[in-house]
């Protein structure tokens, strides 16, 4: 999506928010609409940053307005490629959400509430900070719970199973403890059935999980998130390849699927299942060389733990 575009879609909610008087609750829908269009097309949380960054310059005295453009930057940021001064950025974001929200009232207040509680908690998740993406998680689903919405009440509990399993895998919980996190989360996936949100994102979790786990019976989740891959279009390309070569057990179709730009955690859980195969041909050699080539990205790090327990 060219700047230019950026540009019309900013003007077009501005445009909005000056006949509305800068109501947030006027505006919500044509912001949701603008983030589904541009996250699907090429370098999307680029421009979904550069919207909001636009729509925040031209609010004015809008606090509603500001706020919402703020939330907007955070879920294009968190969703970029980490690095130090972005993370930096984040985290100034988020505290300046924290202090702008008790100047709001009403459903503005909570619809921004929950937008940070929700944005911030998947942010920490992604520098594997899985306690405070379960703190805000919570945070999430208590402003669902006031705000009477059941779907984002659900997702809230979806991602909050999700981080707590991911802590637990990583400071290496066994047996019965595991059973029960995965528990919570497989249950919950129940109460998403009809949900958008949750016909790739549920079923790909669950696939993760029950490779870490080394659990086998996920071949019911595959079908679901092709379909789903299907549906949403090109940006869930890399989650069905890697779907595919996950269920293949194939060296081939996973050595393919490292060497492709995708998420930290589904590229170190292709590694894990390498380093698993090499392990059961008798190759430590290679198993070793697997885990030093496996990413060190900290969403990842529940993933590689696994794989440094099983080499030692």
């Amino acid at each position: 999506m060219r700047e230019a575009d950026a540009e019309t879609l900013a003007a077009l909610v501005l445009a909005k928010a000056k006949k509305c008087g800068g109501r947030g609750e006027e505006i919500d829908s044509l912001l949701q609409d603008v983030e589904s269009l541009v996250l699907g097309s090429p370098n999307g949380p680029v421009t979904l940053s550069l919207i909001g960054i636009k729509i925040r310059s031209g609010a004015k005295s809008w606090p509603e307005v500001k706020a919402l453009a703020d939330a907007m930057i955070l879920n294009g940021d968190r969703r970029r490629l980490m690095d130090a001064p972005l993370l930096e950025r984040i985290e100034e974001r988020i505290s300046g959400l924290e202090k702008s929200i008790p100047m709001l009232s009403g459903w503005a207040r909570d619809r921004v509430e929950s937008l940070l509680a929700y944005h911030a908690g998947v942010f920490y998740g992604v520098i594997g900070d899985f306690e405070k993406a379960v703190e805000y998680q919570e945070k999430s689903v208590l402003i669902a719970k006031k705000m009477g919405d059941k779907e984002k009440e659900a997702i809230g509990w979806f991602m909050k199973f999700a981080y707590e399993l991911r802590e637990a895998v990583f400071l290496g919980y066994q047996g019965n403890q595991l059973v029960i996190y995965f528990a919570d989360v497989e249950e919950q996936l129940d109460c998403l059935a009809g949900v958008q949100w949750a016909e790739g994102n549920g079923p790909t979790f669950m696939i993760l999980a029950s490779i870490w786990l080394d659990w086998p019976n996920w071949a019911t989740y595959v079908e679901k998130v092709l379909q789903a891959a299907e549906k949403l279009g090109s940006s869930w390309d890399s989650t069905a390849e890697f779907v595919r070569a996950a269920e293949s057990g194939s060296k081939e179709a996973l050595e393919s699927y490292i060497h492709k730009k995708d998420a930290p955690e589904r590229i170190a859980t292709a590694y894990l299942i390498l380093i698993r195969l090499a392990i059961e041909a008798n190759d430590q050699k290679g198993a070793k060389e697997l885990l030093d080539r496996m990413p060190k990205d900290p969403s990842a790090k529940h993933v590689f733990a696994i794989a440094e327990r099983l080499l030692k």
